[in-house]
């Protein structure tokens, strides 16, 4: 219910995912953690937030422990990451490990603009009471995870526990 597909259109949620707030990704109500509201989630917490009974969405620690898996944020093992396809020519990835990054992009809110050249998830981590860390994979093969306004909207990836 608290979702949302790109352009406002059903058919791009097949393509790109669900979009989630903050707030809804770590399990949440806006006036419990959405923007504006500190709600304690520090590095080291995960949430179950939406996922699925026995998985939780990563912390910062656990996607800097990925990022160290792949040898750093260095742009051949960015690349294991990124799906085969759908990036733009010469962005594709080799998707070495199954994790299939797709540049589903990210929402910016009640603006309705979608960026979609790099793949944007939510971790559990929040940052101050306007932004929580996020994932960024992008189309230059870079990987990094950089605070994000509460609002935005973006797709998640599960841990299972």
């Amino acid at each position: 219910e608290s979702s949302y597909c790109a352009y406002t259109s059903p058919d791009s949620c097949a393509k790109y995912g669900r979009y989630y707030k903050w707030a809804d990704a770590v399990g949440k109500t806006e006036e419990e953690c959405g923007e504006g509201h500190e709600c304690g989630l520090i590095n080291y917490d995960y949430a179950e937030g939406i996922c699925p009974t026995g998985w939780h969405l990563p912390s910062q620690k656990e996607w800097y422990a990925l990022m160290d898996a792949i040898d750093g944020q260095k742009p051949t093992t960015t690349k294991m990451l990124k799906a085969k396809d759908g990036w733009s020519d010469g962005a594709e990835g080799t998707d070495d490990y199954g994790f299939s990054a797709y540049p589903e992009g990210t929402w910016y809110g009640e603006d309705l603009l979608f960026y979609e050249n790099n793949a944007y998830f939510w971790v559990s981590t929040e940052y101050s009471a306007d932004l929580a860390i996020s994932a960024r994979i992008e189309e230059d093969n870079t990987i990094w995870v950089p605070p994000e306004y509460k609002h935005f909207g973006m797709n998640v990836r599960c841990i299972r526990n």
